[in-house]
């Protein structure tokens, strides 16, 4: 998904933004911390909440550590709007 120039790359182990100019990433959500309802920006520039129900998964559900469960109902994870400088 491209939004004002940033590409939002959406797989298994999390979510990546980075610029369409090849720049480093500008967030890095690995979506593996397994408690409450954030997960946390390895880039520390943005962090990521769940809603409406987005559960943890332990390991053993899991590719590599904790994960998160989406039901396809009404669950999600809420990036905020961010810019790049």
């Amino acid at each position: 998904m491209v939004i004002g120039g940033v590409v939002l790359i959406v797989g298994g182990f999390g979510i990546w933004a980075v610029s369409n100019r090849g720049d480093e990433p500008y967030i890095y959500i690995k979506m593996n911390e397994g408690t409450a309802s954030t997960t946390y920006d390895s880039m520390n520039n943005v962090d990521a909440t769940m809603y409406g129900g987005a559960q943890w998964k332990n390991e053993e559900d899991c590719v590599e550590g904790k994960c998160v469960y989406l039901d396809g109902v009404n669950d999600y994870v809420s990036i905020p709007d961010f810019g790049l400088e």
